[in-house]
């Protein structure tokens, strides 16, 4: 009988069209903020409501991040207009 072991790597990533859930961890890594910042932008109202709570945890759709990102890059360039 074959023992296997598992290592600790990467979740699989999801099946095609299910939109992946971050933690506000996994999202501070994606955009190089710190921990302060990231929750000073919650409390401000600068960052999306998360989508979900799992468990007591909040969790973003990638998709509510991207067009977060996404929306503050038109900001900037209708500033500059």
């Amino acid at each position: 009988m074959a023992i296997t072991v598992k290592s600790k790597s990467a979740p699989p990533a999801p099946p095609a069209g299910v939109d992946e859930l971050l933690s506000p961890k996994e999202i501070q890594g994606w955009l190089k903020t710190s921990r302060p910042s990231f929750y000073r932008w919650i409390k401000m109202g600068q960052f999306p409501k998360h989508d979900l709570i799992a468990g007591c945890k909040p969790r973003w759709k990638k998709s509510t991040v991207q067009a977060w990102i996404d929306s503050k890059g038109t900001q900037a360039t209708q500033a500059k207009g």
